[in-house]
């Protein structure tokens, strides 16, 4: 596991990982969360 020691690694990984919660995030947010316009109208 020599990727493990390379410069740099677990900063990006970290990134990675931060870019992948928050589009997740985002993506959980709009197909739960988010209701159509007009919806608090009817």
């Amino acid at each position: 596991m020599k990727f493990l020691h390379a410069p740099g690694f677990f900063a990006l990984f970290g990134f990675a990982g931060a870019v992948l919660l928050i589009f997740g995030a985002k993506l959980l947010g709009k197909l739960f969360l988010q209701k159509d316009e007009g919806y608090y109208d009817r």
